[in-house]
């Protein structure tokens, strides 16, 4: 695989990090070596911990869990770095790398594979790995609001109505009575949801 020329394609994709990755996957030994030298190599069935810097905790995202590498001014995550030296080719476009171990320091090659950002949602909630529900910290609603929401769903009042009745949103009471927000509390499955496909 070839990265893509920028100069022909004037896609949106394609980030500065992308084309970080397509030289990164020509790099010299030098970095290669640097690199892996701050991977506690193990037994190929192991995790392997990236033992350097992580991400900072910039954004209430998660990335604080994540390995970071510096290369030509940018800061890769080190799995995908891993995953990039091992194959000799970027990360395709559209793409993240996943971890089957569910070890985000994880930077074992056996361990990783390119995946879409739904694939990546989907292992989320077979693992039991996503807030979702009461676990959430910015809920508006609680379990027994979704049920009370969801058993209003045949009372002949519109979604707006029942919304306005509450103070929500009409989409969040039609979200619940679609089964695509708080199903694991109300019993409401979307057939396109990952908790129907993977209950």
């Amino acid at each position: 695989m070839t990265c893509v020329d920028p100069g022909r394609y004037a896609a949106p994709t394609i980030t500065k990090d992308y084309l970080a990755e397509c030289r990164l996957a020509e790099s010299p030994k030098d970095f290669a070596g640097r690199f892996w030298s701050k991977v506690k190599v193990g037994q190929d069935g192991e995790c392997w911990p990236w033992t350097a810097c992580l991400g900072g905790n910039r954004t209430k995202t998660r990335d604080g869990r994540y390995g970071h590498v510096g290369f030509e001014h940018r800061v890769l995550k080190a799995h995908r770095v891993a995953w990039i030296l091992t194959k000799g080719f970027p990360v395709p476009i559209g793409y993240q790398i996943l971890h089957s171990c569910d070890q985000p320091r994880c930077c074992n090659p056996m361990h990783l594979r390119p995946g879409t950002l739904a694939q990546n949602a989907a292992d989320k909630v077979k693992r039991h790995r996503s807030v979702f529900g009461m676990k959430n910290a910015n809920r508006k609603l609680t379990d027994q609001d979704a049920r009370h929401i969801a058993s209003l769903r045949h009372s002949g009042d519109s979604g707006q109505a029942i919304a306005n009745k509450l103070g929500i949103s009409a989409s969040t009471v039609l979200s619940i009575w679609s089964g695509s927000s708080w199903s694991r509390a109300t019993g409401l499955m979307n057939s396109t949801s990952p908790l129907a496909r993977h209950s």
